[in-house]
């Protein structure tokens, strides 16, 4: 079975079984699986279109599902965030539908034979990342889970990824536009291998923190791997955090990622990132590089590799006029075609 959905965690509940209906869709094949539940690739009766059903159940110790709905619902106006279809309830679980998107990136990866991209394949991807983080922060909310599982291809040029699961997203600033003042005690919040160190410290997140997790992900992409064992041993990786020098922490990266890192951290809480100047180094680095090839690395897997990984066609197109994810209205900072 394909899977284009990721998740960590046991779950205890059985599967829905192909065929079942759920409102007005029909279950296809389950796709992804956590600690809430399932996601499903699920197609609509009358419009006979595929999409993903995300469920959640009414007895998961932690529940995430309704706010993601009203953050997903917040983001429509973006083409980064996957296009909303329908939300719902059954007397079990919750769900909501969205568009069917492929594999994330973390998939993506550890299906190449290095375990890595490409650098051309990490650095414009890694450009499309910050457009997705700038977005969702434009739109008010921090993430506070940024990390490689949590952005899928859409197989499009001008827009190859989706920014997805805001299970753990929070709303950063008030009613008038000004950033809340951080609490005293709001705990630890993340994923442990690609968490802050504010995080760690059970502190209040804040843009900066969201692209902390970015610039952690993007050394797992470009290395293959984090230098610390994340939840396996939370004292360690707190502790290579806080000690491993820049030059080390970035030697799988282009140079200047180092310059990337230190604007990052030097971030107060309530400070507005640099996007653009995070992205313009990137696009330095990418025109040092002098690339031949130009091509993301899943353009290169033959047919059989891509049907493993993604339940859709990974074919990048140029232009989608008649995709409606890909039509709506882009506010300020959308993400950008590199060429």
């Amino acid at each position: 079975m394909s899977a284009s959905y990721s998740y960590s965690s046991s779950y205890t509940h059985e599967e829905i079984p192909a065929g079942t209906k759920i409102g007005e869709f029909e279950v296809i094949q389950m796709i992804g699986e956590g600690g809430y539940g399932q996601i499903y690739e699920v197609v609509k009766d009358i419009e006979n279109k595929h999409y993903a059903m995300k469920i959640e159940y009414l007895s998961a110790r932690k529940k995430g599902l309704q706010l993601e709905v009203r953050v997903l619902k917040d983001c429509q106006i973006s083409s980064q965030f996957p296009l909303f279809v329908d939300s719902g309830r059954t007397s079990t679980f919750r769900f909501f539908v969205m568009e069917l998107l492929g594999p994330s990136l973390s998939q993506l990866c550890r299906s190449l034979s290095t375990r890595t991209f490409s650098k051309y394949t990490y650095l414009h991807l890694s450009i499309h990342m910050v457009r997705c983080i700038q977005s969702l922060h434009r739109l008010g909310y921090i993430h506070r889970d940024v990390k490689p599982g949590n952005f899928l291809i859409r197989p499009y040029r001008k827009h190859p990824l989706c920014f997805i699961d805001f299970g753990l997203a929070r709303k950063y600033i008030t009613e008038t536009g000004e950033v809340k003042p951080p609490r005293k005690n709001p705990g630890y919040t993340g994923t442990m291998r690609y968490a802050s160190l504010t995080a760690h410290d059970e502190k209040e997140l804040s843009r900066r923190d969201d692209l902390i997790s970015w610039f952690y992900s993007m050394i797992e992409l470009s290395a293959g791997a984090l230098p610390w064992p994340g939840s396996e041993n939370k004292e360690k990786t707190i502790k290579m955090k806080r000690t491993m020098e820049i030059e080390d922490l970035c030697k799988s990266l282009t140079p200047e990622f180092v310059d990337i890192y230190k604007m990052i951290t030097a971030l107060k809480y309530e400070d507005e990132p640099d996007y653009d100047g995070i992205v313009n180094l990137i696009k330095k680095s990418i025109v040092n590089q002098s690339f031949i090839v130009h091509k993301y690395d899943w353009e290169l897997m033959n047919r059989h590799e891509i049907i493993q990984i993604s339940t859709i066609p990974l074919d990048m197109h140029d232009l989608a006029s008649s995709d409606p994810a890909l039509n709506k209205n882009e506010h300020e900072g959308g993400c950008c075609i590199i060429s």
